[in-house]
């Protein structure tokens, strides 16, 4: 068995989600001396799938690694591409000693398993980015560590989203309609 001594968790985070710290945990616990950098996508301009900046997101890990006890986590910000083997030069750049990602997304492990790194696998916990953001603001309570909704509530994530729709106030991206009496209604504006 090949030793793991440095683990990259690549992703865009949008938002981090408990299923990512547990995902964390769960790398620390199966290779107990190796560290584990979590690496952020640079998503660039704003919109309806990343509102939140690099600098945020990795405000938020900071915030989660000292409230938590990770003492194993780094944090490394990367500029995202569409071409897998420049992104890949890009982590291993920001993280020149990787020899493991951690990952469920073959766009993600591919290059870099191609770049030479073990790819570890783990069976993802049915909530995704997408499901959270498919959610009305003040459902993803449910979804985020507590810490990281006092930051999302303080940074007005729910106005920010509105904005970067620029639709009159409504955000479709997060509204769901729900089933009332057997038809489909509209909810009700987020209430924080």
């Amino acid at each position: 068995m090949v030793s793991i001594r440095s683990i990259v968790f690549p992703g865009r985070f949008q938002p981090v989600s408990e299923a990512h710290v547990s995902r964390m945990r769960w790398a620390m616990c199966k290779h107990p001396e190796a560290k584990l950098t979590v690496v952020i996508g640079e998503t660039g301009v704003l919109n309806r799938q990343n509102f939140l900046t690099a600098d945020e997101r990795k405000e938020i890990f900071e915030l989660l690694i000292e409230g938590l006890g990770m003492a194993r986590v780094q944090i490394a910000v990367v500029s995202g591409c569409s071409d897998g083997c420049l992104w890949a030069g890009r982590v291993l750049a920001a993280v020149p000693d990787a020899d493991a990602v951690l990952s469920d997304n073959p766009f993600v492990y591919e290059p870099l398993r191609a770049a030479g790194l073990t790819a570890i696998h783990y069976t993802r916990e049915g909530v995704d980015g997408c499901t959270i953001r498919d959610r009305p603001f003040a459902e993803w309570k449910c979804f985020v560590p507590a810490l990281e909704w006092e930051l999302l509530k303080r940074w007005e994530v729910p106005k920010r989203i509105c904005l970067l729709y620029n639709d009159g106030g409504r955000y479709p991206f997060l509204e769901k309609e729900k089933r009332e009496k057997g038809q489909w209604t509209k909810q009700m504006p987020i209430v924080l």
